[in-house]
């Protein structure tokens, strides 16, 4: 009865783990908050080239969220003017109407498989893999020579992540709240000096794997400029650099906010390129799996169908102990043995042969 208890424990706690991966995926093709304010002849031909519009808007928001910038930038995507064939779920939140006027804010969510058929179609490589939260530390250096400042006011890139919520699908981030604890943990001179240790108790305090410090330096020489270099100090490896020019038409809060969205952007096109597969490419192998018994083999081949890039797994044979499968798969092996990992899976090869532990 006690086994009975926890075989069933451990095959729920694994079916919440598929689909909190499934849904996170899913996350992907929902756009909350898509604005559109569109004047014509008609409140009726408003509304539809509204509505048009808020469509194109989103499919680039989810198309960007999936695909790398240089990827679609190099191709254009055969689509035609009826996004709405890709479109599972479209809800009004608001909306107001005059006789020439319309202006609403829409909720527009995709379809994940036309999508993902419409990219392969026009080969085009994408990831559905949303990485791990991210503790993002942003530290502000008031010219190349000044003392940084980390949870201090005038820590300008800092205030401008709090007032400007720049939401990451594909790499979300957590920005820091900055109090006492946070202050005890990592003080302005642990992140200057880069101390893993203190990265690491701030961490654990957010429940997060991930640390990234965003440091900004400002030049006000001549034309100022922000010089961003974003560096891991714990997990995933990060090694990025950017800079900004100050463009004096959207003022000193519209160049940090900018400041932060290229970040962002950054960050999640780094993502990007280290998941993107190739989805018209298949390759396939035969991988033997041991097994404890039939439900085991079960719950391995639950983790083994949730990785996005696995096209089929399939049972050839099975014994008591070893289930014989042939896996076909998109992108490279290694990229597959790293997805396994993640879900606490082992693909080794042994005396030429592929195993799974």
């Amino acid at each position: 009865m006690r086994n009975k208890f926890i075989n069933r424990l451990f095959l729920t706690g694994l079916f919440l783990l598929i689909s909190i991966s499934f849904a996170r995926a899913n996350d992907l093709y929902v756009v909350d908050l898509v604005n559109v304010d569109v004047t014509s002849s008609t409140a009726a031909s408003a509304r539809k080239t509204a509505i048009d519009e808020g469509y194109r808007k989103a499919f680039n928001i989810v198309v960007n969220r999936l695909a790398l910038k240089r990827d679609l930038d190099s191709s254009e995507i055969k689509v035609g003017d009826d996004l709405s064939t890709y479109i599972s779920e479209f809800s009004v939140l608001s909306e107001k109407t005059s006789d020439v006027r319309y202006i609403a804010e829409l909720r527009i969510v995709f379809n994940p498989k036309k999508i993902k058929k419409l990219l392969n179609e026009n080969f085009i490589p994408f990831t559905e893999e949303v990485k791990s939260n991210t503790l993002l530390i942003p530290l502000f250096y008031a010219s190349p020579n000044a003392d940084p400042v980390l949870w201090e006011d005038d820590n300008l890139l800092l205030r401008s992540f709090r007032s400007n919520r720049i939401i990451s699908r594909i790499s979300p981030l957590i920005i820091p709240n900055g109090d006492m604890g946070d202050r005890v943990k990592l003080t302005t001179a642990m992140a200057k000096n880069m101390n893993a240790a203190s990265f690491a108790r701030i961490a654990e305090g957010y429940n997060v794997s991930n640390v990234v410090v965003a440091k900004a330096v400002l030049y006000q020489g001549g034309k100022p400029k922000l010089d961003i270099s974003l560096n891991s100090m714990l997990g995933d490896v990060v090694s990025s650099h950017l800079q900004k020019d100050f463009d004096a038409s959207i003022g000193v809060d519209g160049f940090y906010k900018s400041a932060v969205v290229d970040i962002v952007s950054r960050l999640e096109e780094d993502w990007k390129a280290k998941n993107v597969v190739n989805y018209n490419e298949s390759l396939g192998i035969v991988v033997m799996i041991k097994v404890d018994d039939l439900q085991d083999w079960v719950a391995k081949e639950k983790l083994i169908k949730s990785i996005p890039v696995i096209k089929e797994c399939k049972l050839q044979a099975i014994t008591k102990k070893i289930a014989q499968i042939s896996l076909s798969f998109s992108g490279d092996i290694m990229r597959v043995q790293d997805l396994l990992a993640g879900k606490g899976l082992s693909l080794i090869r042994m005396d030429n042969v592929w195993v799974i532990e």
